[in-house]
């Protein structure tokens, strides 16, 4: 298909790679000569401000022809089940779906002020999605569906590449033993306090570190086991932080249970980064701890999740890029489930302060199990209800479903009563026909 616009900008280049290449699986050359476009005898697709008088006709708003950010403000409407923006009048399509999609996944909204919430990260009851109800619905993915049938209606001889529904399951390793591992020291500062305040952990403490009884969150073994036979890619981000602080708590790089821990989960599955807290404002910090599992390892480390989801656009991605990070699994929000950027399928991150795409592939994220146990407080029942949904929404558009869970929440101790049921039934949910 011949694209026409009046000006191919680097927002239109990457949009029009996003939409009608990676989405649509569509053949494309795009054209910014009015009279080749006129003269074309095969299917073509205008996408400009005014109708051309021939072919499919995308009327555009400014947006991919700027190089500025700007405060938008998008117009919502109702649109095939759910929500659309930047409502056209003139084109054979309701909105502009382009800009729509790139508004979306630039995470434009971003860059604009916003109050952060108390780890720094954006809000999401503050995003468009959430404000508007549809960041449950990966709606770029259903806009471009939407797209495909006004082509097809338009140009039936149209040809499209789909690419089949796949699944990721992936785990934070944020502690990867609740009392195994630690130095003695450690240990029996944490029994004398569980004496003192009569703590119940005291005697599951002094068993595991006696060696009769099985860690709380050595869950590792169960893991293979419940994932024995199911096609899944399995992901495994381990935090390294060199100390201990209130939000990185794993055991020490150097323990030996966690060394062999990464080797056992590498043999396993994928393995990446799980950058420490406050490495979010030092990129030296995360090369250290990048470097520190290769080393572990013995492989060369490109893929990464921010611990508490908790990154800075575009800093963070700019940061994680020149460490040698390829592919970013944070985009998601760690209060809400949902559609962070809108889409189910990854995509290369786009910088708007540059105006350039750039190499780092972002894979957004569905749901993480613990924004249902810590942040809406629901029971597992309820959980489940709306991960069964999100998982049939990402099946319907053919999409990538990517989950997070922590070794701990299906250890089946304490408060995470139940809550490996939902991992399993999570398994059965993706892998059902």
């Amino acid at each position: 298909m011949l694209v026409f616009t009046h000006k191919l900008t680097e927002r239109c280049y990457y949009t029009f790679q996003l939409v009608f290449n990676e989405l649509l699986g569509l053949a494309y050359t795009v054209t910014t000569d009015p009279s080749h476009y006129h003269s074309f005898a095969g299917e073509k697709l205008a996408y400009t401000d005014s109708p051309p008088g021939s072919g499919f006709f995308l009327e555009a708003v400014p947006l991919l022809f700027e190089t500025t950010i700007t405060t938008q403000y998008p117009a919502v409407f109702p649109f095939a089940g759910t929500r659309a923006l930047f409502p056209t009048s003139k084109s054979l399509f309701p909105f502009d779906v382009l800009a729509a999609s790139f508004y979306l996944v630039s995470r434009y909204e971003e860059y604009l002020p916003f109050e952060p919430d108390q780890y720094g990260r954006f809000p999401g009851n503050k995003s468009l999605a959430y404000q508007h109800g549809f960041l449950d619905v990966p709606v770029v993915n259903c806009w471009t569906q939407e797209l495909k049938k006004s082509l097809l209606h338009f140009y039936p001889s149209l040809h499209f590449q789909t690419t089949p529904f796949r699944s990721t399951i992936s785990f934070d390793i944020d502690v990867a033993y609740a009392y195994k591992g630690r130095p003695g020291w450690w240990s029996a500062g944490a029994l004398l306090k569980d004496l003192v305040f009569l703590r119940k952990t005291f005697l599951t403490r002094l068993r595991v570190i006696l060696g009769r009884k099985k860690d709380p969150y050595d869950t590792y073994s169960d893991l293979d086991n419940m994932l024995t036979g199911y096609p899944a890619d399995i992901l495994f981000f381990f935090l390294l932080a060199s100390q201990s602080t209130r939000y990185d708590r794993n055991l020490s790089p150097h323990s030996t249970c966690l060394r062999q821990l990464i080797r056992h989960c590498h043999a396993k599955g994928e393995i990446g980064i799980h950058p420490s807290y406050y490495s979010i404002d030092d990129g030296d910090l995360l090369k250290e701890e990048k470097g520190r599992l290769e080393q572990i390892s013995g492989q060369t480390i490109h893929r990464s999740r921010q611990h508490y989801l908790r990154f800075r656009l575009p800093d963070t991605y700019l940061q994680l890029a020149e460490a040698g990070i390829t592919d970013e699994y944070s985009m998601g929000y760690a209060e809400l489930p949902g559609f962070r950027a809108g889409i189910c399928t990854s995509f290369y991150f786009f910088d708007l302060i540059s105006n350039r795409a750039t190499t780092l592939r972002v894979h957004p994220i569905t749901y993480m199990e613990g924004t249902f146990i810590e942040d809406l407080q629901l029971r597992p029942e309820a959980s489940l209800t709306i991960i069964k949904q999100l998982i049939s929404r990402v099946k319907q558009v053919e999409g990538h479903f990517l989950c997070i869970w922590h070794n701990h929440t299906i250890s089946e101790w304490g408060v995470y009563k139940e809550w490996r049921q939902v991992f399993e039934e999570t398994l059965r949910l993706v892998y059902e026909a």
